[in-house]
């Protein structure tokens, strides 16, 4: 399933390291999908822990697809549950990813403010390493977390006050009307069941609980630069599923969750950097443009091909609450 090349320090993943999704991870049906395109893939992906190269002959097996029902697109092949947890598992690298505390502490102002400064329970699923939950302990929260990953525990253990789930969203068991508030940080395009994922969330929050999220824009201009099925973030070999707002409008609305604002915004990797930083990263998009030339280059140069975004609002930033 999974080969570590000890020699250049990655991970060689073959086609039974992959899963096929035979219909909308939300609707459950095939009916509705259609084929958007065949997904660009760079050689190289900077995965959350170590260096993933995945063979040629994914390229022509993996395709995005649109449900015409729901307006969710989504990957037809995907990496396998069982492969991500031995990637982290075997991996002694430290999960390197750390959003920076203006990003977090913009979210918690609007968190406190629908609280109403009251001391409530937040989960956050997919904590990783827990840095969002340390802001929101000191902020007077009550926090649990969700992550599949040991070494995301081992990072933000100190950070728990209440109960850790160690799994998958939808596949751990969550007690009703628990929380008063569930987070989802760049998860949802993540989820392996949509729809699962979204009913676990609302069973575990309590009746007018919020919901906040945010997850990637597919109708953003850098996506429809590009066309969709070349976006960096379409091609990141752990993102599955993708929205827009009227997809997750018509998700949310379906599960009966009542919407109070939905925003497009800045990606959060972007909150700090500098002039040259950005200049980067408008250079690198440019080249993206053309997934062929680009590919060769990041593949030159033995480097991940798949973090060429825009400084540009490509994301959606949605506060939802259970009715």
């Amino acid at each position: 399933m999974v080969k570590i090349m000890t020699k250049d320090q990655f991970y060689e993943l073959s086609s039974n390291a992959f899963e096929k999704r035979e219909t909308c991870p939300y609707c459950h049906d095939c009916s509705f999908s259609v084929i958007i395109g065949q997904i660009y893939f760079p050689i190289f992906f900077g995965f959350p822990i170590g260096k993933v190269k995945i063979n040629n002959e994914l390229f022509d097996n993996t395709h995005l697809l649109k449900c015409q029902n729901c307006g969710l697109l989504y990957k037809d092949l995907v990496i396998s549950k069982e492969t991500q947890v031995q990637i982290y598992r075997d991996s002694k690298e430290r999960y390197k990813y750390k959003p920076c505390n203006r990003y977090i502490l913009q979210k918690l102002q609007i968190i406190k403010k629908m609280s109403k400064g009251k001391k409530q329970h937040i989960l956050d699923i997919g904590c990783h390493t827990g840095h969002f939950l340390k802001l929101a302990q000191v902020a007077g929260f009550k926090t649990s977390g969700c992550d599949y990953s040991d070494i995301a525990y081992a990072e933000h253990r100190d950070f728990i006050d209440m109960d850790y789930y160690k799994g998958f969203i939808e596949d751990i068991e969550l007690l009703a009307n628990k929380f008063d508030i569930i987070t989802a940080w760049d998860v949802f395009e993540h989820f392996y069941d949509v729809r699962v994922a979204l009913q676990k969330i609302y069973y575990s929050l309590r009746l007018g609980g919020y919901l906040f999220l945010e997850t990637g824009n597919v109708s953003s201009f850098p996506a429809n630069l590009c066309s969709v099925n070349n976006w960096w973030y379409v091609s990141s070999l752990a993102h599955f599923n993708f929205f827009d707002v009227s997809s997750i409008t018509y998700m949310l609305n379906n599960m009966n969750f009542r919407i109070i604002t939905i925003d497009r915004v800045y990606h959060k990797s972007i909150d700090g950097q500098g002039a040259v930083q950005i200049s980067k990263r408008l250079l690198k998009s440019i080249l993206f443009i053309s997934p062929k030339a680009y590919r060769y280059l990041t593949n030159l140069k033995g480097k991940s091909g798949e973090a060429a975004s825009l400084p540009w609002k490509d994301h959606i930033f949605v506060v939802a609450q259970k009715q």
